[in-house]
């Protein structure tokens, strides 16, 4: 549900709370010239010149306790202040941080307090709103952590319904996050039978957490439906179930889903040691889980020392999923000597022979049977050795066509790149096409 914004009465309390304080603090000095004429600059909304004349009267009298309150007020004022603008302008955590400030100085103040709860409560409303609009537009992970941070910002003293039987804005964070989160599990691998018995567990337990308040409250009503308890236990038993459910998933690799039941079961019973031990490890098994996919596309692009790396990182950093880093290594290896096959096959194409044998013969001492190298290496030794005997034979031979014969083995069958063999056979053509035109002359 989306509540409809209160912004502009917010915006009214602020402005009447800040008058309070300055006549307050009037009122509390009016005995001084010095406290009346800084009150009359604080009432102004003249700041800079009252915290000087403050600061100034605190400095001249150390020891005088109204002075020193006098000038920890007027600094309050002067924080409020901004942090009014700053709330109006739409910059309401930055105003929110100014109260805290403002808290160090007086943790007590009525009117700090007020706008602490107040400015909280207006984010925790406006995050609500946010990730409402979120989960129905089905960006589940943005919508999430606008969950948390609605609940985040709920003060503890802070969120009751305004009505009987109308949900809190802590209630239906929880409730949109237990949905997310729920339907997260569901795509992970959650049944749907297990998500709609979630769903209903997890309003009856609010139904639940509601009775209480009601029973706290004048306007409980026993007769009101919404009211009604299925269970003085159904929050421990929803804990138990999730908690169960939780392991499963674990159990069966399912560390995402898995790690949105433990979530789902502290937001149940924030006490449960065992959803706490077992959101920690999800947290670091879907971190590895992420690693390792990235580890995967690096290994797919060819960045071995990248992969490599991202696998020792992941090996140190998880507990279950020792055999997938050891799968993705051996990958790793795979991927190396393919790599080193593909740089000697390219070579063997380019005629670089040499290069060709030192490849397959590193890819050889890594793998003794790897493939075809043995075969591939061995026969361009033999190529290079069969190549350097016909090179030899035609620079002693003495007739041109004789020569021609051995470098026509060469470059036709051996080794067409090897050495000036093409240029010599370029210059025994045109020498055998000159004789045999002056021949027919």
């Amino acid at each position: 549900m989306t509540r409809p914004s209160r912004t502009g009465i917010f915006f009214a309390v602020l402005s009447c709370g800040l008058v309070a304080v300055a006549l307050t603090s009037s009122c509390v000095t009016s005995g001084a010239t010095e406290a009346g004429e800084i009150s009359d600059l604080v009432r102004h909304g003249d700041y800079e010149a009252a915290l000087d004349r403050a600061q100034q009267l605190a400095r001249a009298r150390p020891d005088n306790r109204e002075a020193q309150n006098l000038y920890r007020d007027t600094q309050i004022h002067e924080m409020l202040s901004r942090c009014r603008q700053l709330v109006f302008d739409g910059h309401s955590e930055e105003g929110l941080a100014i109260l805290h400030e403002a808290f160090d100085l007086d943790s007590q103040n009525p009117v700090v307090v007020s706008w602490y709860q107040k400015i909280r409560m207006q984010l925790a409303e406006d995050w609500l709103n946010k990730a409402n609009e979120l989960r129905n537009s089905d960006q589940l992970d943005e919508a999430r952590r606008a969950y948390e941070v609605s609940l985040a910002y709920v003060p503890p003293r802070g969120g009751r319904a305004p009505l009987p039987g109308q949900p809190t804005i802590k209630d239906e964070a929880r409730l949109g996050l237990a949905k997310v989160l729920l339907l997260q599990s569901y795509r992970s691998g959650l049944s749907k039978s297990k998500f709609d018995a979630g769903l209903r567990g997890f309003r009856k337990y609010l139904l639940h957490q509601a009775q209480h308040d009601f029973a706290a409250s004048e306007n409980y009503d026993p007769t009101n439906e919404r009211a009604v308890v299925r269970g003085e236990q159904v929050d421990v038993l929803l804990a138990e179930e999730r908690l169960a459910l939780a392991q499963i998933f674990e159990a069966d690799g399912l560390y995402f889903a898995a790690r949105n039941e433990y979530r789902l079961v502290l937001l149940v019973d924030p006490d449960s040691a065992e959803a706490k031990e077992g959101l920690d490890r999800m947290d670091r098994e879907v971190r590895v889980t992420e690693s390792l996919g990235a580890a995967d596309m690096q290994i797919r692009r060819g960045n071995l020392d990248v992969a490599s790396e991202i696998l020792a990182e992941s090996q140190a950093f998880t507990n279950l999923q020792g055999d997938r880093v050891q799968r993705l290594g051996g990958q790793i290896e795979d991927k190396n000597l393919e790599l080193i096959y593909l740089v000697a096959r390219n070579f063997e194409r380019d005629y670089l022979y040499h290069e060709a044998v030192e490849s397959y013969a590193s890819l050889l001492e890594l793998q003794p049977y790897y493939e075809d190298a043995t075969a591939r290496k061995k026969t361009i030794e033999e190529f290079i050795a069969l190549t350097e005997e016909a090179y030899d034979n035609a620079s002693k031979a003495t007739d041109d066509e004789e020569v021609i014969r051995y470098l026509r083995q060469i470059q036709d069958i051996y080794w067409p790149e090897y050495l000036d063999v093409r240029e010599l056979l370029d210059e025994l053509e045109a020498r055998r096409q000159d004789s045999a035109q002056v021949g027919n002359n």
